[in-house]
C-alpha cells in the first residue's frame, strides 16, 4: 500500500484503444500484440527507411522463444536497434552494458527498457512514424500496468526489476512531464529503494547500473525543480576516479593559484579543487574522446562526471542557505553554476533541449545580476568572468533573453579588457577550460555573434 500510494494509480485502460496496436491487460500479464498480425503470422520482412539493417525477418531474435519475454515483429526491430546502436550521451539503459541481457530477463524490464530507448530513438530520426510512436507509448503503458500488479507483493516490488521499471519511467519523466508527475515518480522510487534497503543493497552487476540510474535521476530532479538531493553517493563514482591519472606537473588554471588569490585577498573555495579535476578531464578529452572509447570507458567517465556535478549541486544548494558570507553566494556560486553546465554540456555531451540547461542558466543569470554592474568581483580572474559569461551564453542557446543578456555582458568584459579581436578572444579561452576542436567551434560561432551585437548596440 506505501508504494501504491507513492507511485498513485496509474491507470493505462483509458490508453487501450490506439489505432492498430493495443494494450493487452493483466490476463496477460501486460504484453503488447500487434492487431493487424491475427491469424498466421506473415513472413514478409520489414523494411525500416533510414536503418542501415533494412530487412528484418521476423522473429529473427528469438526464433525458439527461449526468452522471458515476448516478442512481435516491432519489439525485434526495436531491440535490434536496441543492440546494434550506441546510446548517446551514454545512459546505463543501453544494449551494449550488463543492462542488454537483463532487459530480456523479465517482462516489465522489457518494455520499460523499450520505452526508454524508444524515447531516446525518435530522436535521431527525421521524422519518426505515428505508428512507431504509438509503439513507444504502448511499452510505456504495459511497464505501469505490470508495476501496479506487482506492487503488492513486497519481494516483487522491491525486486531488481521493478526498481528498474520505475527508475526508466521516472528518468523519461523527467525529460517530458510536469512537476506533479516527475514528483510521483521520484517519490515511488525514494519509497521503492528503501524498502529494499538502500542503493547499498545494488551491489554488483546490473545493479550498479540501477544505481547509475537512480542517482542520475536524483541529481536532474534536485536541479530542475529545485529541491534537495535524496540518495547518498555511490561508491563506483570514486572507484571511477581511482583509475584517472592526472599529470604530475598540473598546472593552476589563469588567475586561481594559491599565490594569485593571495595576493588578491581572494578566500579559497571548495570548487576551486573541482575546477582542478575538470581541467584534467578536459585534458583527457583532448587525448582520448568521449565518442572514441569502448562501453567500459564511457561509463566509468560518466562516472567521474556524476562525482564532480554531485559535488557542486551540494555547492550551488548550500551556498544559497542565510548566513553564507558574500563570496559564497556570489562568485563561488556562480562558478559552480557555470562549473555544473560546463560539465553537463561540454564534458558529458548532453544535449542543450534537456530541460536542467534552462533552468541552471537562469540561476547564473539571476546570480550575476546580484553583482555590480560591471562584474567588478571576478577583477582578481578576468579569464574566470570570460568563462563564466561565455559558458552561460553557450548553455542559454534556448531562453533567448537570458542568451542575449549573456552575449551583452561578455561583449562588454572582453571590451572592458581589451579583446576586441577574434583569434585574442579564442586564445585566452583556450587557456582556461578546454576540451579542443568542439570548444573552438563553440567559441568562434559565440564571437561572431558577439560582433554583431557589438555592432548593433555601440559596445
Amino acid at each position: 500500500m506505501l508504494l501504491q500510494k507513492a507511485l498513485g494509480d496509474l491507470d493505462s485502460r483509458k490508453y487501450l484503444s490506439t489505432g492498430r496496436v493495443v494494450l493487452v491487460g493483466h490476463a496477460t500479464k501486460g504484453r503488447i500484440r500487434d492487431c493487424s498480425q491475427s491469424g498466421s503470422k506473415s513472413s514478409t520482412a520489414l523494411y525500416v527507411p533510414g536503418y542501415p539493417l533494412t530487412l528484418l525477418e521476423p522473429q529473427a531474435i528469438d526464433p525458439f522463444g527461449t526468452l522471458a519475454v515476448e516478442l512481435n515483429t516491432k519489439d525485434e526491430i526495436f531491440l535490434h536497434r536496441f543492440y546494434k546502436l550506441d546510446r548517446y550521451p551514454w545512459c546505463p539503459i543501453n544494449g551494449q552494458s550488463d543492462w542488454s541481457i537483463f532487459a530480456v530477463s523479465d517482462q516489465l524490464v522489457f518494455h520499460a527498457t523499450m520505452f526508454s530507448w524508444g524515447m531516446h530513438f525518435r530522436h535521431r530520426t527525421p521524422a519518426p512514424k505515428h505508428d512507431e510512436e504509438m509503439q513507444v507509448i504502448q511499452h510505456k503503458l504495459a511497464a505501469i500496468s505490470l508495476i501496479n500488479s506487482r506492487l503488492s507483493d513486497p519481494e516483487a516490488a522491491t525486486s531488481d526489476a521493478t526498481i528498474a521499471a520505475v527508475a526508466a519511467l521516472t528518468n523519461i519523466a523527467l525529460v517530458i512531464d510536469s512537476y506533479p508527475e516527475a514528483s510521483k515518480h521520484m517519490r515511488g522510487l525514494e519509497a521503492i529503494v528503501k524498502m529494499r534497503g538502500g542503493l547499498s543493497t545494488l551491489g554488483s552487476g546490473v545493479q550498479l547500473h540501477l544505481q547509475r540510474l537512480i542517482s542520475w535521476n536524483d541529481l536532474i530532479y534536485s536541479e530542475v525543480f529545485d529541491e534537495k538531493l535524496r540518495f547518498s553517493p555511490i561508491e563506483v563514482w570514486d572507484e571511477a576516479w581511482g583509475t584517472f591519472q592526472q599529470p604530475d606537473e598540473s598546472t593552476s588554471l589563469p588567475g586561481l593559484s594559491y599565490t594569485e588569490l593571495r595576493a588578491a585577498r581572494v578566500p579559497r573555495h571548495d570548487v576551486l579543487e573541482l575546477l582542478g579535476d575538470i581541467q584534467g578531464l578536459c585534458r583527457l578529452e583532448q587525448t582520448s574522446p568521449l565518442l572514441q572509447t569502448d562501453e567500459q570507458g564511457r561509463m566509468r567517465r560518466g562516472d567521474m562526471f556524476h562525482r564532480i556535478e554531485r559535488r557542486l549541486r551540494l555547492i550551488v544548494q548550500a551556498d544559497t542557505a542565510p548566513g553564507k558570507n558574500r563570496w559564497d553566494a556570489t562568485v563561488w556560486r556562480a562558478v559552480s553554476l557555470t562549473a555544473l553546465v560546463f560539465t553537463h554540456h561540454h564534458l558529458r555531451g548532453n544535449p542543450l533541449k534537456y530541460r536542467h540547461f534552462p533552468v541552471l542558466s537562469m540561476q547564473l543569470h539571476d546570480t550575476l545580476l546580484t553583482m555590480s554592474e560591471d562584474l567588478s568581483e571576478f577583477a582578481f580572474a578576468p579569464i574566470l568572468l570570460l568563462w563564466v559569461l561565455s559558458t552561460g551564453a553557450i548553455v542559454s542557446s534556448n531562453v533567448e533573453a537570458v542568451h542575449q543578456s549573456f552575449v551583452t555582458m561578455l561583449s562588454r568584459a572582453c571590451v572592458r579588457y581589451g579583446l576586441v579581436e577574434g583569434d585574442q578572444f579564442l586564445w585566452n579561452m583556450s587557456g582556461f577550460l578546454w576540451i579542443g576542436e568542439a570548444d573552438e567551434k563553440r567559441s568562434s560561432e559565440l564571437w561572431q555573434e558577439m560582433e554583431r551585437s557589438m555592432r548593433q548596440g555601440g559596445i
